[in-house]
């Protein structure tokens, strides 16, 4: 309304009209030039030409910790405990200048956490984000250029670190998150975390080592497509679901309609996506194989492949919880009294 009678080039915007349109706009770019029609917004372009006097270098963000730490500060206790999630990325090597704060980017890059000589250019980039356990904020606190990989030992530098700056503005960390890089191995050992204590302790409060749980369901899918998995007297084979799946092809309608040749052969970059091993690993193609089983149309062993599909997509449902609301009852939050801890024990007997 302020702006309304003015004229486009004479529209100044106040900083909490800037923090404003920002939020607007994350929310939603479609939405944003919808409503640039009908209300006073500056541009996209105005938008990113505010962000660019951002400066934002390699390192834990301490400006964004500060915000993080303004916000939470009246947040019950289990808003504030969160996970440390990390993981690399490969990125193209090139040179740019920053002529805001005259720098060159683009060499390998620390922060202040580790000395490095700025010589050698980058191909890795390393992300560090929190994400609430119980509340569904997640934010990146900051980033980190490499030449190659980082160390197992460059790594315990930065996650330590970490752990330290996210306890000192009370948040509590209780779990670090990671795939199964050797790096991220090697980072595991130095930590002393081992399979009977997969935790470290900081300042009297244990801190958990998980690795992702969608990288082991694609571990697991690709190993089981390599070998048989055997328990007590009882086969797992692939074949079974390779035996299926040509069974179930042609059926109209389908008994697993999800299921298809991509699920099967693997072309190049299929094994990488997670959907594909959910699909996989899913109670419908359980409940299917044991359908056809049961009209003796596919050999009596492949009961077991049904069962340990069922396991193992009960236990992703596990991790991968979303809501009370879950019609799935393993999808729900565990808590004490849960059947999940049923489950959890019979899975742990199983893998062992």
């Amino acid at each position: 309304m302020r702006l309304m009678s003015l004229k486009k080039k004479l529209w100044r915007f106040k900083e909490y009209e800037k923090k404003f349109a920002l939020s607007l706009y994350y929310n939603s770019p479609k939405g944003y030039t919808i409503m640039r029609k009908f209300l006073c917004l500056p541009t996209v372009r105005s938008l990113r030409r505010w962000l660019q006097n951002l400066n934002v270098a390699c390192g834990i963000n301490d400006n964004i910790l500060a915000v993080l730490k303004c916000k939470l500060s009246s947040s019950p206790l289990s808003d504030r405990a969160v996970s440390i999630v990390f993981d690399e990325m490969s990125i193209k090597k090139f040179i740019s200048y920053n002529s805001q704060n005259d720098m060159f980017s683009g060499y390998e890059d620390f922060g202040d956490l580790i000395d490095s000589k700025n010589i050698l250019h980058c191909n890795q980039a390393l992300v560090i984000m929190l994400k609430g356990i119980k509340h569904s904020r997640k934010q990146v606190i900051g980033y980190f250029f490499s030449s190659g990989h980082i160390s197992g030992v460059k790594l315990k530098t930065i996650i330590s670190s970490t752990i330290q700056k996210i306890s000192s503005i009370n948040l509590i960390p209780k779990v670090i998150i990671c795939d199964q890089g050797t790096n991220n191995q090697q980072l595991r050992k130095l930590f002393g975390v081992t399979i009977n204590e997969p935790w470290i302790t900081y300042e009297n409060n244990k801190i958990f080592f998980m690795y992702d749980t969608p990288h082991l369901l694609k571990s697991v899918r690709n190993n089981f497509k390599k070998y048989d998995f055997k328990h007590q007297n009882e086969i797992y084979s692939w074949t079974d679901i390779v035996a299926f799946y040509n069974l179930d092809k042609d059926k109209v309608p389908r008994l697993a309609p999800k299921l298809k040749e991509i699920h099967i052969k693997f072309p190049p970059f299929s094994p990488m996506r997670v959907c594909l091993a959910a699909q996989t690993f899913s109670h419908t193609v359980s409940s299917a194989i044991l359908t056809l089983v049961s009209n003796n149309q596919l050999c009596s062993k492949a009961v077991y492949t049904a069962k340990c599909i069922k396991l193992l997509d009960d236990l992703f449902d596990v991790f991968n919880s979303a809501s009370f609301d879950e019609c799935k009852k393993f999808r729900k939050p565990l808590s004490e009294n849960t059947i999940h801890w049923k489950l959890l024990n019979e899975a742990l007997q199983f893998f062992n």
